[in-house]
């Protein structure tokens, strides 16, 4: 379940943790993901009201949220309520990454991410945009 998830990847990537975690109960697992599964829902409301603007991506005007990669794929779901679609974006040494999400009503994103070079699925996609060609696709 997500919460077990939540859980283990609170842990350090190492084997040795995640065997002792095996042996834990999955019930508790689960409580204990439970919390930091509200705490990462809670975070993404907040931070949604103030790192979000809009962008044109793809001839829509959208509601983008500069949030780490982490985050992206809960906020963008969230952002896509009742819209065509939205997303959110990080930055990395390579340029500007664009996760694109929408609902099932939504459009297809693959569609849109595909236009700037990206792929992915219909309803979960994304593309990169080097830094230099940022102001150039209006993406700054």
């Amino acid at each position: 379940t997500r919460e077990i998830q939540a859980n283990v990847f609170s842990h350090p990537y190492d084997f040795d943790v995640w065997d002792e975690l095996m042996a834990e109960d999955p019930q508790k697992l689960a409580e204990e993901g439970a919390a930091i599964e509200r705490k990462h829902f809670k975070d993404i409301a907040e931070l949604i009201g103030v790192v979000t603007r809009e962008f044109v991506i793809g001839g829509y005007r959208v509601h983008i949220a500069n949030l780490p990669y982490t985050m992206t794929s809960d906020a963008g779901h969230a952002l896509a309520k009742g819209r065509p679609f939205a997303g959110c974006y990080w930055d990395t040494p390579d340029g500007r990454v664009f996760s694109l999400r929408s609902q099932e009503d939504g459009i297809d994103v693959s569609e849109i991410a595909k236009l700037y070079g990206g792929g992915g699925h219909k309803h979960a996609s994304g593309f990169r945009v080097p830094f230099a060609q940022l102001e150039k696709e209006g993406l700054a």
